[in-house]
């Protein structure tokens, strides 16, 4: 009987996670550059912003509203990226662009990953 209620009641609370907006990466620490030997960091005032590198590639936008910043388009070396933070949405207005965004990278695997936005500098 304890581990019914107990069931309830964390249904109940994953009820109230998913409802709140946020999502998975919003939590994700960014991962420095220099680890993943992709680029140099960009050098800025703090230690916070010694991750955020700029990135430029073309904005590509998915049937599900996923946002994909792809770099080397034409190249069999392309690399692309699932754009997430509180500028997704402005990103996906640049579909079918080619922009350049300062960002911080979440997760990075051979030829895809994931990435935080905080500023479109186009």
């Amino acid at each position: 009987m304890l581990s019914v209620i107990l069931l309830i009641s964390s249904c109940g609370s994953l009820a109230v996670a998913l409802k709140s907006g946020t999502d998975k990466y919003s939590s994700m620490p960014c991962v420095e550059p220099a680890e993943i030997e992709l680029v140099k960091p960009v050098k800025t005032k703090t230690a916070d912003d010694s991750y955020k590198v700029e990135l430029k590639g073309l904005v590509e936008v998915n049937e599900t509203g996923q946002v994909y910043l792809v770099i080397n388009p034409s190249s069999k070396s392309r690399r692309t990226y699932l754009v997430t933070g509180e500028l997704t949405d402005k990103v996906a207005g640049y579909k079918g662009e080619t922009v350049t965004v300062k960002c911080c990278y979440l997760e990075k695997r051979t030829w895809s990953g994931t990435i935080r936005v905080y500023e479109i500098l186009k």
